[in-house]
């Protein structure tokens, strides 16, 4: 029988690629805690042993460097595992959205060109329906399985080709809210960045100390919810799992495994002040609140400080980026000047940023213009769409990310909206995030999206749904007498509708082509 290998046999010193920073990690502190998930635990070496194992095993399946190896399934130890294998091989993990629906899923493998598709039930199940040549694997049989084995698949790491700094790590879908999804391809160097191993390059804010907790509830299939992982897994952190996000559960586990370093969206904020209160939820705990996806409400902040008292820290990034990098330090977040919580921040040290007019100029301070940002973080390019990557990635290096921004004299960068979901009315332009920044304040509103709906005389007009409080009614007119007195004319909104919730993506972003698809489904044009 083979003996069993210790991971540090194939680990190399350098850390600039993802592989080796996390046997650096292992090595270490290898009985350090690692992973825990609804009650199983794991040490980084048995963490480690698992990967290596499962790496053997995609290898044996036909799995080579360079393949697209899809995984699907809810958040759990096993999907980690699955992607620090494919990291170890050179292989690149491709994530599929489990809350899409079989043709999304197809959609991916196809484009992808998956080598292999690691499923968790029941998606194992349902992706059993598509004609597909390529091989599907049961994602917590092939964990277990390598996990009891003998070993026999560890040996195979050794004998795989090296990695570069330019090898793909991971290809993330993109959200396709226009056209087909695209695959943005990021290497093992941007993703370096991204996950701010440099200690020197990092504010102390997002430093890791050794062992730190982090509770991970954003999905795993999400550049948000992965890179956040990864982050803490390769930085000497330990993941507390939780499989999807549920409000009593998230509590639970705050309150039972010590968690210091939580990560969410202000949504999510909301529901877990309510009802930790309700509980009498001990948050001391906590040190640090990371959020992202929209800017946090100042009444909101304000009783969050109270009740939990952590660093809270703001991050703006997209899939094409690895994750966040413009950050919005605890400094900033501060009630009382609460212009700054509707920024997102300033850009990390090595991160370029530019705002450009529609002419292609760099904007002057505090005029709207799109977001650029250039740097090692930026993604390689769209798989095998070569228009599409030099439409999103100019020949200076710089990336078009599709957002409208400001950045004031202070140099905080400030998020107007999606270029593509900009209200034009009167040829004035109008944004839906910051109009419904003010609109947030009225006091019977616990939440608003507004969209762009036709109008034959203006072109848009502005629509708004509001969920509103317990117990409170609104009607249309005294919601614009109200609206009158904090915005300008041609940005209050001609309708308003009462709905019970927004419609909400994986990442927690409102979803306004949904509220904004019924107005315009007998018009050629989506806009006017």
């Amino acid at each position: 029988m083979n003996q069993e290998p210790k991971p540090a046999r194939v680990i190399e010193p350098a850390l600039e690629r993802l592989d080796t920073a996390f046997c650096s990690i292992v090595n270490a502190r290898p009985d350090a805690p690692l992973i825990w998930f609804e009650g199983r635990s794991m040490t980084r070496s048995e963490f480690a042993r698992a990967a290596f194992r499962v790496a053997g095993k995609l290898k044996n399946d036909g799995v080579s460097r360079g393949s697209r190896v899809c995984i699907i399934g809810q958040n759990s130890d096993c999907y980690l595992i699955c992607v620090v294998a494919c990291l170890l091989i050179g292989a690149v993990a491709t994530p599929l959205n489990w809350r899409g629906v079989l043709a999304d899923h197809n959609f991916i493998i196809e484009d992808s060109e998956a080598s292999l598709v690691l499923a968790d039930q029941p998606f194992f199940d349902q992706l059993q329906e598509l004609d597909s040549p390529v091989g599907i694997r049961d994602m917590h049989q092939t964990v277990a399985s390598c996990m009891s084995g003998d070993g026999k698949h560890d040996v195979e790491f050794a004998a795989m080709a090296p990695l570069t700094l330019e090898s793909v790590a991971l290809q993330i879908y993109t959200s396709g809210t226009t056209g087909r999804p695209k695959g943005a391809m990021l290497t093992h160097g941007s993703m370096n960045r991204a996950l701010h191993f440099d200690t020197d390059y990092r504010p102390a804010y997002l430093r890791i100390a050794d062992g730190e907790s982090v509770l991970i509830s954003l999905p795993l299939f999400h550049i948000g919810g992965l890179e956040f992982a990864l982050r803490y897994i390769l930085n000497g952190g330990h993941c507390v799992i939780q499989r999807q996000f549920s409000t009593g559960e998230f509590l639970d586990l705050i309150d039972t495994q010590g968690v210091e370093v939580i990560g969410l969206v202000p949504t999510m904020l909301s529901m877990i002040l309510k009802q930790g209160a309700e509980r009498n939820i001990d948050f001391s705990n906590v040190k640090t609140v990371h959020y992202g996806a929209a800017p946090i409400p100042a009444d909101l902040l304000k009783q969050a400080l109270e009740v939990i008292g952590a660093d809270f820290v703001q991050s703006y990034g997209l899939s094409e980026t690895g994750g966040g990098v413009v950050f919005l330090a605890p400094s900033e977040h501060d009630p009382e000047f609460p212009e700054n919580l509707r920024s997102t921040g300033r850009p990390m040290p090595g991160v370029e940023l530019r705002i450009e007019t529609l002419e292609g100029k760099e904007a002057a301070t505090d005029e709207p213009g799109e977001i650029l940002l250039r740097g090692s973080f930026v993604m390689k390019g769209y798989w095998k769409l070569e228009s599409a990557t030099s439409e999103a990635i100019d020949r200076d290096g710089w990336f078009h990310t599709g957002d409208i921004g400001t950045l004031n004299e202070r140099g905080l960068l400030f998020i107007k909206d999606r270029k593509k979901e900009m209200i034009v009315s009167g040829g004035e332009n109008i944004y839906p995030a910051e109009l419904e920044s003010a609109l947030y304040n009225h006091p019977y509103v616990a939440d608003v999206a507004v969209v762009g709906i036709p109008d034959d005389h203006w072109g848009e007009k502005v629509h708004a749904a509001i969920v509103l409080k317990d117990g409170c009614e609104l009607t249309y007119d005294e919601f614009a007498a109200w609206a009158r007195e904090r915005v300008a004319g041609f940005k209050i909104p001609a309708s308003i509708e009462i709905v019970s919730a927004l419609p909400l993506g994986p990442s927690g972003k409102v979803l306004r082509r949904e509220i904004r698809a019924p107005f315009w489904n007998d018009r050629e044009r989506l806009v006017n």
